[in-house]
Order: C-alpha cells, then sequence, then structure tokens
C-alpha cells in the first residue's frame, strides 16, 4: 500500500492463490495465458510473495517458485516474501536466494535480509502444543463439575483434586502429579490449570507425552540434530510444563532415557510442572525400569501426588503425599 501511495507499482499475492492461478491459466479458455501471468509477477516492479511454504510442495509448484525466485533475485527486483517456517526447512535452491548471499561471497553486499518477526517454540511449530485447541481452552475450574461422582469417597477425592490443581494453579512451585481417577478428570484439572496460568500473563507448554515422543523419533529418522534438541530444549527448559499421559508400562529404555533426560533437570531447576498419569501411586513405584523417574514423581520434597478420583478395585491407590515445605497462599 505504502508502494501505489508513492505511486511505484506492486503486486502482492499468497503463494497457493498463485499457483492455483498459474495451473489455470493453461486452460484454452483462459481469459490471461500462462505465459503472460508468469510474466506479469515474474518482472513487476515490487513483488509480495506471502505465504510461502502453505502450498502444496509438489515438483512443478518447487519448480515454479524458484524459477521465478531466482529470476527477481538475478535481476535485483524488489521483493518480500513472508513465510511461518524457518528458512532451513524450505527447498535448497530457495534457501540460497533467501538467504544472505554474503555467506558464500563474503565480499559481497547482501542482496537478502531476512526479519524474524515472531520467535515461536519448536513444539508450537509442530503443533504439539495443546494449550490452543478449543476443548482444552473450555477447560477450565469454573467448568469442572464436581457433583459428577460416582461415591462419596470418589466425590471427597474429585473435591480436593480440585483444590490442590487450583492452589497450584495460583501458586505454582515444583511438581503435581495427577493420578487415577477417569481420564476426563485429569486432563480437565491440567488443562484448568494451563488455562489459568494464560489468564495471568503465561504460556504453559502442554504436550501428549506420546507426541513430544513421537516428534523426537521423527528428527532422528531424518538425521535432524538441531530439531531434536530444540524439541528437548523447549520441554526441558520451558517455565511451565504440562505432560499428559504418562505411561509408565512402556518397555524401551531410549523412552525412560528421554523422559528422564527432560524432566530431571527441571526438578533440578525447580520449573513448575504438571504431569498426568492412569496409574496408581503404587504402581509408579513398582513398576520395573521406571525407578529413577518414579523418584523424582513421588519426591515428597518438591512434587505432590493428587488422587483425581476413585479407581478401580484392582487399583487401589495409595494415600497421597504433600510437600514437605508449605506453599503460601493457599486455600484451606
Amino acid at each position: 500500500n505504502r508502494c501505489l501511495e508513492l505511486g511505484t507499482p506492486a503486486l502482492f499475492v499468497v503463494v497457493p492463490d498463485l499457483l492455483d492461478h498459474l495451473r489455470a491459466a493453461y486452460r484454452p479458455d483462459a481469459e490471461v495465458s500462462y505465459d503472460q501471468l508468469f510474466e506479469q509477477v515474474r518482472t513487476a516492479p515490487v513483488l509480495v510473495l506471502d505465504d510461502l511454504g502453505t502450498q502444496s510442495a509438489t515438483p512443478w509448484a518447487e519448480e515454479k517458485l524458484y524459477q521465478l525466485i531466482n529470476h527477481r533475485y538475478n535481476a535485483r527486483l524488489p521483493t518480500v516474501v513472508t513465510t511461518n517456517r524457518p528458512l532451513r526447512k524450505l527447498d535448497d535452491r530457495l534457501r540460497t536466494r533467501l538467504g544472505d548471499p554474503s555467506l558464500s561471497q563474503p565480499h559481497a553486499d547482501p542482496i537478502a535480509t531476512v526479519h524474524l518477526l515472531e520467535e515461536r517454540r519448536p513444539l508450537e511449530d509442530l503443533g504439539m502444543n495443546m494449550i490452543g485447541l478449543p476443548m482444552i481452552q473450555e477447560m477450565t475450574f469454573e467448568s469442572f463439575d464436581l457433583l459428577d461422582f460416582k461415591s462419596p469417597r470418589d466425590q471427597t477425592l474429585r473435591e480436593q483434586a480440585y483444590r490442590a490443581a487450583l492452589d497450584f494453579a495460583d501458586n505454582p512451585d515444583g511438581w503435581m502429579v495427577l493420578l487415577g481417577g477417569r481420564a476426563r478428570d485429569r486432563t480437565h484439572l491440567a488443562a484448568a490449570i494451563a488455562n489459568r496460568r494464560r489468564l495471568s500473563g503465561e504460556l504453559p507448554v502442554y504436550v501428549q507425552i506420546s507426541d513430544f515422543l513421537d516428534s523426537l523419533r521423527r528428527t532422528i529418522n531424518e538425521d535432524d540434530q538441531r530439531d531434536f534438541d530444540r524439541i528437548k530444549k523447549t520441554a526441558r527448559d520451558c517455565p511451565f510444563l504440562i505432560l499428559e499421559d504418562l505411561e509408565v508400562g512402556m518397555r524401551s529404555d531410549w523412552v525412560r532415557d528421554q523422559l528422564f533426560q527432560t524432566l530431571n533437570p527441571r526438578c533440578l531447576a525447580r520449573l513448575p510442572t504438571v504431569i498426568t498419569t492412569p496409574h496408581t501411586l503404587t504402581k509408579l513405584v513398582t513398576d520395573p525400569g521406571w525407578e529413577r523417574l518414579a523418584r523424582l514423581l513421588t519426591d515428597p520434597r518438591f512434587s505432590s501426588e493428587i488422587v483425581v478420583g476413585e479407581t478401580a478395585p484392582e487399583e487401589e491407590v495409595a494415600q497421597p503425599k504433600r510437600p514437605a515445605a508449605k506453599r503460601t497462599g493457599k486455600r484451606t
């Protein structure tokens, strides 16, 4: 718009729409031929390409985009490109044009400059952070149904879990393990904690453990050590982490090692962490191979184990432990 105000012709196109128009221009009855349309975009005095990276990554699409950007690069035509993807995730040929050419020509003036408008964490990039999901956002303390109990004991446990979760959300300190009971109740309380922290201006990282592990495996398969390290670092160092659905029955040393390497630094730094699990306290501390992680989850110095509701008789829960140190501002 500013270019037009100054009398400079400028063309703004969304990349997926541009590719659709180019395909349509092949038709015999097209009002504008393919050659005319491509030449118009390729030689525009000022060109803005919006949403690069959201197009279908077909060989034809990649080739057309390279032909377009390469021509403008060689002709030094003013071009603005927006993308929500890291440059390293783009096609190699595009990356060399959109990145700083002085990397390969040390004495040349930069042709392209990159401006980062928003630093997105790897878990958001991969769509793993569940905090923005509509159903998760609806799970608040106000919408938790305290009357949905199966027995007087279940009612007592659910009320105690509700108060403990609310207190933790307002005064996060150490860890909280939500265990037993119904899956929807554990998830609801974990989501309610996350949503309450959001209201205070914090953005928790809320991930399904299986998704977290799958993403780590994928980076290994793709030989992408940088993404592997970024994902691990985000989960390890974020100010507030919620891990959904810990299954201790997994017989993989690699899984146990990844979880311990993620959680042990959070324990040492005393970073607020919420973990949900369908298991009982007894199951956590007796399952073979999970001893190191169980010691973290049940350490009374910084971890609270909260039974969310009645569990089946065959999985009778142990009495939950409370941290030795009292939190400030605790509700009674």
